[in-house]
C-alpha cells in the first residue's frame, strides 16, 4: 500500500499508533504538487486528484467523485497491507534520504513487532565503503547500509548496493528464521 506513497518514517509510526484510523479522509487531503497529502498523517499519495504548486486542478465536486472511487482502492490496499503484516516471509523496508534517527528506529521496531510477523529492515547511508551492502542485527530490526540514496524525483537512479543489502539480508535472515519469529 505505501510503496506508491511518500511516507516518512514518523508518519508510518503514527499510522501504526492510530491503527490507520482516518487514513485518506477527504477533509484531510490537501494539494501537494502532482500528489495529494493526507495532512493528518503527512503522507503523500499518487492519485487522480491533480494539483500543482498553486493548488488543486479540479473543483471540489470532481475531487469528491475521484475520492469516492479511490477511497475504496485505499481500503483494499490497506487490507492487503494488514494481511502482509502477518506473513513471516515479508520484509518491510524503511528509509529516509535524511536518515532515520535511532529513537525513531526503536519506536518503529516496537510498533512494527507488535503488529507483524515479518522483519523490519531500516536502510541508512554509510561513509565507509567497507560497510556498503552489509546488514547489522539490532534485535527488533535489521539495519542495511548503503552508499547513497537516489534523489526522490529520480528514484530510478538507485544505488546497486540495494541488491547487495537484500542479498545480505536474505543470508542473515532466511525465510526459515522469519517463520520462527512468527511463532515466538
Amino acid at each position: 500500500m505505501l510503496r506508491w506513497a511518500f511516507c516518512p518514517p514518523a508518519s508510518l509510526l503514527k499510522l501504526f499508533e492510530r491503527d490507520f484510523a482516518g487514513l485518506f479522509l477527504f477533509e484531510n487531503l490537501m494539494p501537494d504538487f502532482d500528489m495529494v497529502r493526507d495532512a493528518a498523517y503527512d503522507i503523500a499519495f499518487h492519485t487522480r486528484m491533480k494539483s500543482d504548486s498553486v493548488g488543486w486542478l479540479h473543483d471540489e465536486d470532481t475531487r469528491r467523485a475521484i475520492h469516492a472511487e479511490e477511497v475504496a482502492k485505499v481500503a483494499h490496499l490497506l487490507e492487503k497491507f494488514r494481511g502482509r503484516l502477518q506473513d513471516p516471509d515479508v520484509v518491510f523496508v524503511v528509509k529516509d534520504n535524511q536518515g532515520v534517527p535511532q529513537d525513531l528506529r526503536i519506536e518503529l521496531a516496537q510498533a512494527f513487532g507488535a503488529r507483524s510477523a515479518g522483519r523490519l529492515l531500516v536502510v541508512d547511508t554509510t561513509p565507509d565503503p567497507a560497510l556498503v551492502g552489509t546488514v547489522i542485527e539490532h534485535g527488533d530490526y535489521v539495519e542495511g547500509l548503503i552508499d547513497r540514496f537516489a534523489p526522490y524525483p529520480e528514484s530510478d537512479k538507485f544505488s546497486p548496493a540495494w541488491l547487495e543489502i537484500l542479498a545480505a539480508f536474505e543470508r542473515h535472515c532466511p525465510p526459515a528464521l522469519l517463520a520462527e519469529k512468527s511463532h515466538a
